[in-house]
Parts: structure tokens; sequence; C-alpha cells
């Protein structure tokens, strides 16, 4: 960048010399030809006016010029300086969520290897709700970072909405327990699969009950979901939250969406004030609606409409989830660099399963190349070769081999809309969030 602007400077003012000293020699030019034609001092005073007034033209460009080379020096400056805070976010999302979804992915481990017919541990429970939290306040943190920067991001996805809202009401039973709360879940959802972002009505609703169970010290906290109106051709999924708690005066229900409020000032609330400004957000970026409902002492409650494309799924053609233990164990292709991730990843994959192991994307290719596999489930972010590129090099592997097309699954930390593009356009089939589930494997042995 100096080189450029050291340059461009001498350029500008090389540019200036040439205009001052063709003004210069044109003057003398006329004053020649019209010295047999004028008296002095029409002569004198062109031969004096011309250089003076072109090299002062040319000082106010060379002044401008310096203007605009400096304005351009401050932008790429910034340029630069935001490209390295959106790479440096971006490795802290990473760094920050690996060890968080090791920790939840061993949880669910743990649970899923719990004999059949018992209950998990009362310390499982309490680690998983522990995990989820801090899962939750890095969320929260780096989302409310990206969207000062603007850089938030819809990844959209097809999911079932029953089993998201079921799945985060068991993660807060045990919140719900130690302050002595009724938590109750009520489903009259009958949209088995949507498309929509999954993370962010998940945090939305997350937010929520947390929200509800911290401002709540006797009764119950309720969600309840259900299928909303049609919009221009789009389903809508009704989400409240409703509780017993203290409630919010009315002369602050317009602030208990700004970051870092909390409503009466309950400093002694745990939490970082963020939920309800991210709810917020998130349900402005999905193209949402959320309102709230409060009365002093009696209780508050949050409506929320978020709208969705509901996949429309022939009951005949669908698979039942453990059809495939009937057949011969599929042959999967696991690529993962992390030692513990790939422990994780292979412990839930090997019930359902034959496991072949890469440790990164170069390897996997050679791999694929002299091997045949059902699936291929590859971490993105991988030394020596990335997965990727790894995608990549596998898709035209299968081109010049004419053979035909095995399902690859991304596996990432930090499943942003510009990580999935990535991973979409390198020929993956989608980008999964860490940490592989038993749920999440068995659905795409499934596919």
């Amino acid at each position: 960048m100096p080189s450029f602007k050291i340059t461009s400077l001498k350029s500008v003012g090389l540019l200036v010399l040439l205009i001052t000293c063709a003004s210069v020699v044109l003057s003398v030019g006329v004053t020649v030809f019209a010295m047999g034609h004028v008296n002095a001092a029409s002569i004198i005073v062109p031969l004096i006016v011309a250089p003076v007034a072109s090299f002062s033209w040319g000082l106010s460009v060379l002044k401008h010029a310096q203007e605009i080379l400096s304005q351009t020096a401050r932008a790429d400056e910034s340029e630069l300086k935001a490209r390295a805070y959106e790479s440096a976010i971006a490795n802290l999302t990473h760094d920050l969520r690996t060890p968080v979804s090791q920790i939840s992915g061993l949880l669910g481990l743990m649970e899923q290897r719990a004999p059949k017919g018992t209950q998990p541990p009362e310390e499982l429970k309490m680690a998983r709700t522990a995990a989820f939290r801090l899962s939750g306040m890095i969320q929260d943190v780096l989302d409310i970072t990206r969207s000062e920067m603007d850089q938030t991001d819809v990844v959209r996805c097809a999911f079932n909405p029953g089993s998201l809202f079921e799945d985060l009401t068991q993660s807060f039973e045990f919140s719900a327990k130690l302050k002595k709360l009724e938590l109750l879940f009520e489903n009259q959802l009958s949209l088995a699969s949507v498309v929509q972002d999954q993370k962010r009505i998940e945090r939305i609703t997350a937010n929520l009950i947390d929200n509800a169970i911290k401002y709540t010290n006797f009764g119950y906290v309720k969600l309840r979901v259900a299928n909303g109106p049609v919009v221009h051709g789009r389903s809508h999924i009704l989400i409240e939250v409703e509780d017993t708690g203290i409630g919010i005066p009315r002369e602050q229900l317009h602030q208990i969406f700004t970051k870092f409020e909390r409503a009466r000032n309950h400093f002694a609330i745990d939490g970082l004030g963020l939920g309800l400004a991210l709810v917020s957000k998130f349900t402005d970026l999905i193209e949402g609606t959320v309102s709230v409902n409060s009365s002093l002492n009696q209780g508050t409650c949050f409506k929320v409409s978020v709208p969705c494309d509901v996949l429309e799924v022939a009951e005949d053609a669908r698979t039942p989830v453990n059809q495939f233990r009937t057949c011969a164990q599929p042959h999967i292709l696991l690529v993962e660099d992390d030692p513990l991730n790939m422990e994780l990843a292979a412990s839930v994959l090997a019930p359902f399963a034959q496991i072949t192991r890469a440790a990164n994307g170069l390897e996997a290719v050679q791999r694929f190349e002299h091997d045949r596999f059902d699936l291929v489930i590859m971490d993105c972010r991988m030394p020596v070769l990335d997965g990727v590129s790894a995608a990549i090099e596998m898709r035209n592997l299968e081109q010049e081999l004419c053979d035909s097309r095995t399902p690859i699954w991304g596996l990432s930390a930090n499943a942003s809309a510009e990580e999935r593009s990535k991973a979409l356009n390198a020929g993956m089939e989608d980008l999964l969030a860490k940490p592989l589930t038993a749920a999440i494997a068995e659905q795409l042995l499934v596919h």
C-alpha cells in the first residue's frame, strides 16, 4: 500500500511539472509568433501569467490529489482493519465453540450410552444445562458483535420444529427445577418439517425461556407453539413464552429490547443483558414479529411470529428411522483433524456404520480415490487440505472416474451462512453444526 501512494503522488507531481513546462513553452511560442503582430505589453503579460496560472492550477491539482489519495489510504486501511476484525471474529467463534461443542457432544454420548429404560443421572442433566447456558452466552456475545459489524446472516435449512422446541424445553428442566418452577410445553404444531433459520429460532426461544425463568420466583414458565396464519403464501409459527414472574412496569416496556437493559434494573439477576436485544434483532432478521404483554407482579407473555416454508412430504415416502439397521452397515469416511472431535464423532457413528478415518483433507481425498464410501462426513477447517477444497477434489474425481455421486456432509463449529455457502459451492450436501449427535447421524444414514 505505501508504494502505491508514493508512486501515485510522484505521478501527479510529474504531471503538474509537465503541465507547467508545456504552458511555458506554449507561452514562448505564442510570444515568438506574436512579436511581429502586437506590442510588447500584450506579449509580456501572457508570458508571465500563463506559467503562473498553470503552476497555481497544478498546485491545486496536486493538493486535491493528495486529499483523494489520503482518503483512499484511510478507506483502504479501514477496510483492511474490518477484514482483519472479521477474520478474528470468525477464528474466535470457531475456537470458542469447539470446546463447548465437545463438552455437549460428550455429555450427549454419555446419555446415549445409559441403559435403556433408565433415567440419566441428575449430575448429567446439571452438566448439560451448564454447557447449554455457556454455549448460549458465547453465542449471544458473538452475535451481538457481528450485528454491530452488520455481519449477521440468515442460514436457512430444513428441520422439525416440534422436535426443536421439545429439546429446548428439556434443556431448561434443571434450571426450572432449581427454582421449584413448573416448566410446561404445549405443542399445537402440525408442521412436520419447515425451512427457516433453525439456529435463530432456537436462540430466540431459548433467550425467552431463560429470561422467564430468571424473573419468575414461583409458579410456572410455559412454552406454547402453534400454527400461525398463512400470509402471502407463507405459513407462520407462533411461539409464546408465558410466566408468572415479577412482570414489567408499563413505562419500561419500550426499553426491554435494548442491550444491557433489565426490567427495573435487576442487576442481581445473572446474565449479560443481551437476551431480549437479540430476540428483537433476530426476529427482524428472519422477517418475524415480537410483542410483549405484562402486568406488574402477575407475569409476562412474549409472542413471536416467524414465517417459514413448509416442506410437503408424502407419508408413504418417508423412510422409518431404524430401517437402515436391518441392512448392511454403510461405509462412512470420517474426516477430522481434532483427535477429541474424531473420537466423539466415531463413537456416535459406531453403532450404525463401518468407519474409515482420515486426519486431513489430503488423506481423505487419497482414501476416497482408492475406496468406495456410502457417505463422507468431513470437518471444514483442517490443516494440509481443508474440507471445502477436499470436497472439490472428490467431485472432480467422481467426474473423471464416471462414478455415482457420494453424499458429502460438512462439519463446522462455526456453521455460518458464509461457511455454508462455501460448503454448498464445493459440492457438499450441506453444512452441519458440531457436535454430531446420534439423532443427526440417524437422519444422515436414512437419507
